[in-house]
């Protein structure tokens, strides 16, 4: 995901914009952590603490031993023993009490509320703005792949200390997760209203530039603040169309999330031609150009064209010099 952003927009934007994305993996860790410490709570009858920490350990150890090639290989060792676990369980579930068949109990009070609901008028909207935003988070995990300029040596050792700082984070915050897919959700919205629009811009629009990645970045981010969050006890500043308060907590019913990424959309591609036309046509002194769109002949270039132009005088000022 990373790659065509960096390449597009620079090192430093690139550097900005892979926060949203590390602060939604660590949510993401944090959640996993959670749910398999509430698991071995369950199953080993441990304290909650003590099955997150065990957990947290547990995994990174094994990757800091085994990299990713241990992380692929524990995926699909669990893959098999989730497989052979659920069918195992089947006799046993149907067999137990507490189960009933799923057709009496789609419209009935047994045990817990029928699980078959409905969508409310006036619910719609916040069910489309999910769905979006979940589809939007999927297309930008689609082009993850990282790109580095290190050795492999240095690259080991970021690896390395990436793991141990950033799992202990995620395992400092699965003891104050009160919902295993809370944070998670919240990291996924960030990389939504954040990171899907300049996906988009660097794939589909021509000519963005890192003037209007960043306004859009800023922009985007303090629409989304300003929406508030339930999960962190954040209250709306900006309360849309629908906003109302249920149970003392204040819910966005309005599809504010697409919303917010339209409008970082919107932001990157006016803000990127208004840059770019102001210092073609000298509206705009070049001097104030620090990402330097206009040569000095006052051709525009784009950045890709520039970063490639400055490796190869780099490559031939090596060569002069050997």
């Amino acid at each position: 995901m990373m790659d065509p952003i960096q390449e597009a927009y620079g090192n430093t934007m690139g550097s900005l914009l892979f926060i949203p994305s590390l602060i939604a993996d660590v949510f993401w860790f944090a959640a996993i952590l959670a749910s398999l410490g509430a698991t071995m709570k369950v199953i080993l009858d441990i304290q909650g603490y003590l099955a997150i920490i065990i957990s947290a350990c547990t995994v990174i150890l094994y990757t800091l031993l085994g990299g990713l090639y241990s992380v692929a290989y524990t995926d699909v060792i669990q893959l098999v023993f989730i497989m052979a676990s659920l069918w195992i369980c089947v006799p046993f579930a149907m067999t137990n009490f507490a189960t009933e068949s799923i057709f009496y109990t789609i419209g009935r009070n047994v045990f817990q509320p029928p699980w078959v609901g409905k969508i409310e008028v006036w619910d719609i909207g916040r069910w489309l703005d999910d769905f979006l935003y979940l589809t939007g988070i999927k297309l930008t995990m689609a082009f993850r792949h990282p790109t580095t300029e290190a050795t492999e040596k240095d690259v080991l050792w970021v690896m390395r200390v990436s793991m141990v700082a950033f799992g202990t984070l995620a395992g400092v915050l699965a003891f104050y997760s009160h919902s295993i897919y809370d944070l998670w959700l919240l990291g996924g919205e960030l990389v939504y209203a954040l990171l899907f629009p300049q996906l988009c811009c660097v794939l589909f629009i021509p000519n963005t530039n890192t003037y209007g990645s960043a306004a859009g970045f800023v922009f985007g981010l303090l629409l989304r603040l300003l929406a508030g969050e339930p999960s962190l006890k954040i209250p709306p500043f900006i309360c849309y169309p629908g906003c109302s308060v249920v149970d003392g907590v204040y819910i966005q019913r309005f599809p504010f999330k697409m919303v917010t990424m339209l409008i970082t959309l919107l932001t990157i591609i006016s803000v990127s031609y208004l840059a770019a036309f102001a210092f073609k046509r000298n509206l705009l002194p070049h001097e104030w150009d620090i990402c330097k769109l206009i040569k000095e002949d006052g051709v525009f270039i784009s950045l890709p064209r520039r970063e490639e132009q400055s490796n190869h005088v780099h490559e031939g000022e090596v060569a002069n010099g050997s």
